[in-house]
């Protein structure tokens, strides 16, 4: 007999665990739709979603963009952003983010915005936003704006009157000073566009960059670093324009231009001084920048599809390992055989083997259904809440199985001492925070011996239980490790999806319960016998009376957690016949005399004290998944 904690108990799994495979398998069905893979396929062409001036509002979208970038030759830039917006309902004010970058200062120079709602074909009305001060802004007219400065961002806030399905156009034009680099024989522009986006959708982003003087031959070198492929040509001899069809709201694109420094005047604003690098050097900075990028990008989509593959594989895996190991199938319940009609006798199973097989049940339960049945067998007697251990001198363990052995010393022995014991005393010891961790241990031994004796009467393999659990945690291991890889590599949240089959792989190791073929019959027959046990009244109809059978049933009932359905339908069955509800009680409790009315008391009272174990068994255990 083995009194030292054993924390090798047998787990069983829960419905939930069964949900959790459910909905893997529809998370599956999702993913493999067109929906479903471009979410978890960044990498394919996205149905745009990016603004350049970022607005913090979500009531419209952006149906076109355009930004047209002039480079003057006395080295500013002035820039202007012109964006078609559908309002999807009625909107009063527009916040746009305009960033200098790495210029010295951005100026806003003029914002004009449609009259009306456009209409694609015919020329467009613009009426020029004059600034609002802030003490006429409680007065503001239907058009103006207002510029406040956060660092080297300005929020432009524009106040318009826009309803649903109408379409606006808005220009902003401003200034950048010092957005040109002076290398040692050219300039160099770099910046930055359609960046900074709110989630919005962006259809037919174009940017043209037009440049002091007329190309000469092999004079301008022009690259656009972006994940988007950017058409980029040279539509004139002083013009270069970047264009794409879409735009994703996780996307932007920047633009690097290295200019002769001769279209530039002399004593041109450039940014800074003492720049020592040539043209060839900052050429190959740039397309090595872009070599980067595309590299990114690749490493990025395959990670992406490598978090779709994983799942489809974690759908295959764990139907493979449910089938192996799960034998009882991966939804419903055991099926029942034949018919539970004809002549009712007492199970062949204890209580807790049958809790065990028919995955129904709590720990309370298992505890207290074994304790009724020592009961049923003389072993113990029930006052109320108090158990009583007879031959207390000389402990009777003939015809007891080790677990109901390990029980009696486990709570005559170690919690109370005596020969009498009440849940209450158990429900203390299991809180005790001197004793809760004795008491958890303890309660993991005693469910390791009903295993063992499941083991040796051939209704478990726990070889193969032992293989599936260390499959079940070292996959769900795997998983959750490539989920927060693919996480912090790409930066985005889609490799968190793998988290959910790491959790469905845990649940099923640590719930794993791998019957033999004996045992998924068994399993059947304790299924059947509880659904038996719920319509007992109708079963026992056309049979005689026989209050000593029903007694020893009672043990199972509540073991299968329908101890209050039981007694009830046996109320039922016993009508006013106090010699039956005599002969039922007499070797289950002295507490209670033979009437029917009692039942219902005697069936509160196991019922709370079933509750009361199981809440203080899953308060000691932390709320873990036990039993």
């Amino acid at each position: 007999m083995r009194l030292f904690p054993h924390r090798s108990c047998m787990m069983t799994p829960r419905p939930a665990f069964r949900w959790a495979v459910v909905f893997l398998l529809l998370l599956g069905m999702v993913l493999l739709t067109p929906a479903g893979l471009a979410l978890v396929n960044p990498w394919l062409p996205q149905v745009a979603a990016v603004d350049v001036a970022a607005s913090m509002l979500s009531d419209y979208r952006i149906d076109s963009y355009r930004i047209d970038c002039q480079i003057t030759a006395d080295g500013k830039v002035t820039v202007q952003e012109k964006l078609d917006i559908l309002y999807q309902q009625d909107c009063e004010e527009l916040v746009f983010a305009l960033d200098a970058g790495k210029a010295r200062s951005l100026q806003v120079v003029s914002v004009a915005i449609s009259a009306g709602s456009i209409v694609k074909g015919s020329p467009v009305q613009l009426v020029e936003v004059m600034p609002a001060e802030a003490k006429t802004q409680a007065k503001l007219q239907s058009l103006s704006y207002k510029l406040s400065s956060d660092d080297s961002v300005q929020r432009l806030k524009i106040r318009t009157v826009g309803t649903a399905s109408e379409t606006r156009q808005i220009v902003i034009r401003y200034e950048l000073d010092g957005a040109l680099v002076q290398l040692k024989d050219a300039v160099k522009f770099r910046r930055s566009f359609f960046a900074m986006a709110e989630g919005k959708t962006v259809a037919s982003p174009v940017l043209l960059i037009h440049y002091p003087v007329a190309k000469e031959a092999g004079s301008t070198w022009y690259q656009a670093i972006s994940l988007v492929s950017f058409v980029t040509a040279e539509v004139d001899q002083d013009t270069i324009q970047m264009s794409a069809q879409q735009l994703s709201a996780s996307q932007d694109m920047t633009a690097a231009v290295i200019l002769p420094a001769a279209g530039f005047a002399s004593g041109a604003a450039l940014l800074p001084q003492g720049i020592v690098q040539d043209k060839a050097t900052a050429i190959a900075e740039i397309e090595a920048e872009m070599a980067r990028m595309i590299q990114r990008t690749w490493v990025e989509g395959f990670l992406a599809r490598l978090t779709w593959i994983l799942l489809v594989v974690a759908l295959f895996v764990l139907t493979f390992l449910v089938l192996v190991f799960e034998r009882e199938g991966l939804l419903g319940q055991p099926r029942s055989l034949g018919s539970t009609q004809g002549h009712i006798t007492a199970p062949a199973h204890s209580p807790a083997i049958l809790a065990r097989l028919s995955r129904n049940h709590h720990p309370g339960q298992i505890l207290l259904g074994t304790m009724m049945d020592l009961v049923v067998r003389g072993k113990l007697r029930l006052d109320g809440h108090v158990f009583t251990l007879l031959a207390y001198s000389v402990p009777d363990y003939q015809g007891m199985s080790a677990f109901e052995i390990f029980l009696l010393q486990w709570f005559f022995e170690r919690i109370t001492r005596e020969n009498t014991l009440s849940t209450a005393q158990i429900r203390r010891y299991a809180l005790d925070k001197g004793t809760a961790a004795e008491f958890s241990a303890y309660y993991e031994q005693f469910i390791h011996l009903i295993q063992e004796d499941m083991a040796k009467a051939g209704l478990v393999d726990l070889h193969k239980r032992h293989l599936g659990k260390v499959i079940g945690l070292t996959l769900a291991g795997a998983y959750a490790l490539a989920g927060l890889l693919i996480t912090g590599i790409t930066g985005a949240l889609a490799g968190l999806i793998l988290i959910v089959p790491a959790l469905v792989f845990a649940g099923f190791g640590l719930g794993l319960k791998h019957l033999t073929r004996l045992g998924n019959i068994e399993a059947a027959k304790a299924w059947a016998f509880r659904l038996l046990l719920k319509s007992y009244a109708r079963q026992k109809k056309h049979e005689p009376d026989n209050p000593v059978l029903d007694s020893t049933l009672l043990a199972s009932a509540i073991a299968l957690g329908v101890s209050r359905r039981y007694l009830r339908q046996l109320s039922e069955l016993y009508g006013s016949k106090r010699r039956l509800v005599s002969q039922f009680m007499a070797g289950l409790t002295k507490s209670l005399t033979g009437d029917v009315e009692n039942l219902a008391g005697f069936a509160r009272d196991l019922d709370a004290m079933g509750s009361m174990l199981s809440a203080s068994l899953y308060l000691a255990l932390g709320i873990h998944f036990y039993d």
